[in-house]
């Protein structure tokens, strides 16, 4: 397995880094406006308080509506309008990185049949979700492979069962490819975690 994952490293780390670019750029938008957003919410806040405890004689509350609503909450504004464009890229690019995670696992599922040939041969790995690792790389992607043809084969339904109990974003197995979702509970979030995995395994 080191010998393969060295061979395969270039390729696994790029689609690694592409797959995860919208989600990443999306996730930390939204944490940048939640702090905005908590912000915002604080000042104005203060000011509803001095209002109505008339602690407002000198035009201090009005004062600090004012500068909340020209500055963190005009921040706040326009980091929502930049969360809205990226979740529209990253939702126009699902397909795209499905493929691409499909793709990754393709690379794991190779490694593994190189190494220890047929499913009953190779170790089980982790637990993820009730399902052991070997079984999730496997038929996950099968499941990218051949989703669009409605009908999966019952190792996919078995194991997409199990994974849709513990968490219902995997009940659409059946028409639609979950390839990136099976990385994200995988957490292949950079090369080092994938080649863990595989190297647990091989």
């Amino acid at each position: 397995m080191p010998t393969y994952l060295a061979e395969v490293q270039h390729a696994a780390s790029s689609l690694i880094a592409l797959i995860w670019a919208e989600h990443d750029a999306v996730e930390h938008a939204t944490d940048q406006l939640d702090k905005l957003t908590a912000a915002a919410n604080r000042d104005y806040d203060r000011v509803d308080f001095m209002v109505r405890n008339d602690l407002d004689d000198d035009g201090i509350g009005t004062f600090l509506h004012w500068e909340t609503y020209f500055g963190v909450d005009k921040e706040r504004y326009h980091a929502a309008e930049d969360v809205s464009g990226l979740e529209e890229v990253r939702d126009a690019r699902r397909q795209s990185r499905a493929a691409m995670s499909g793709a990754l696992l393709q690379i794991a599922k190779q490694g593994l049949s190189q190494i220890h040939g047929k499913p009953a041969t190779i170790p089980p790995g982790r637990t993820v979700m009730s399902v052991d690792l070997k079984t999730i790389i496997w038929e996950g992607r099968n499941q990218s492979l051949h989703w669009e043809e409605g009908n999966p084969r019952p190792a996919i339904v078995t194991c997409f069962g199990s994974l849709a109990a513990a968490d219902s974003v995997f009940g659409g197995y059946a028409t639609t490819n979950l390839a990136f979702e099976t990385i994200k509970a995988l957490e292949w979030r950079n090369w080092e975690t994938y080649e863990a995995d595989l190297l647990s395994i091989g």
